[in-house]
């Protein structure tokens, strides 16, 4: 059987995820989170739209034999695989049930895709291709440690703060950028570019029903003549900064700069670390990462799958009007 996680099931979970990180029986994402529950089947969660993460356990006969968190992204319709333990003497068998079931899951709160990014030489590969997953991309890990904190450095003359009209702008960008199997695949509307500008935003995401707030994100467009040539993300995360980024191609060149510029941002905001993904259609920056002290932390593969939405017919029915 497969359920939402209770707080009585901590300690087991505790337990299963001791034991099977050791001996790498446990399968996430680079973007894991630390807390386990969720706030899933609470009254405030109830009256609010779900953005927490959702913890599923399988259990058996009183014992839990592994768990799956999901979360959806801000649009709602996508959501993302974060993390799969199991314990030791079957993990295949527990790990396709709650693939299965989490895709069920999903598709009951109408989301279209699920996601997720395993490790390109991971056993459990072949079990994410099973239930319907395929590639749409790949990305290299690098990673950088950061010591200390420092104050906020000077934004580069074109570098600014995003703002909200800049969404249809940043989504024209991604368009030119992004492969169209890549595109098809992610489904990205403008909607996916706006900010966390909400007043409640940073209430909402201290109890865990929100993802983002203007504390936790930080957004930076790179402009030229009234056009955008770069989009950067900082997102503090688990104690380290996470960087996203787009850039046009011809304007490589501007990468060192404004490579230096995040990562002294990123010692102002959350010391201790910063990580970034670069997808194979951006490789050619690695080496600006590399040269800067970014140590690579392996090639993960991209995955997704199409979920099937129920949706209600529509018919015609006769309607008796006086003459």
């Amino acid at each position: 059987m497969i359920r939402p996680v209770r707080y009585r099931d901590l300690a087991a979970i505790g337990s299963i995820h001791r034991v099977s990180h050791a001996i790498r029986d446990e399968w996430q994402t680079g973007a894991a989170p630390r807390a386990w529950p969720s706030t899933h089947g609470t009254l405030l969660s109830s009256m609010l739209p779900a953005r927490t993460v959702h913890t599923y356990v399988s259990e058996e006969g009183g014992q839990i034999y592994g768990f799956l968190q999901i979360r959806p992204r801000p649009s709602r319709d996508k959501w993302d695989i974060i993390r799969l333990v199991a314990t030791v003497d079957r993990p295949a068998d527990v790990w396709t049930k709650l693939l299965e079931f989490a895709c069920v899951a999903v598709g009951n709160r109408g989301a279209g895709k699920l996601f997720a990014n395993v490790q390109d030489d991971a056993d459990e590969l072949q079990i994410f291709r099973r239930i319907g997953f395929y590639r749409f991309t790949a990305e290299r890990s690098l990673s950088l440690a950061l010591p200390g904190s420092a104050p906020f450095p000077p934004l580069p003359s074109n570098l600014r703060p995003a703002e909200s009209r800049d969404s249809f702008a940043l989504l024209q960008l991604y368009a030119s950028i992004a492969p169209r199997n890549v595109q098809q695949a992610e489904g990205v509307t403008a909607r996916d570019w706006a900010l966390p500008t909400s007043r409640l935003a940073g209430l909402l995401n201290r109890v865990g029903l929100a993802q983002d707030s203007p504390q936790t994100v930080w957004n930076f467009v790179a402009e030229e003549g009234g056009h955008l040539f770069g989009w950067f993300r900082l997102r503090r995360l688990d104690g380290r900064a996470r960087l996203t980024f787009l850039l046009r191609p011809d304007k490589r060149d501007r990468m060192p700069d404004l490579c230096s510029f995040l990562i002294g941002a990123a010692r102002a905001i959350q010391p201790g670390g910063l990580s970034v993904s670069v997808r194979d259609y951006q490789q050619e920056l690695i080496p600006v990462f590399t040269d800067a002290g970014f140590e690579d932390d392996g090639c993960y593969l991209l995955l997704v799958k199409h979920i099937a939405v129920q949706v209600m017919e529509r018919r015609l029915a006769p309607v008796l009007t006086r003459a």
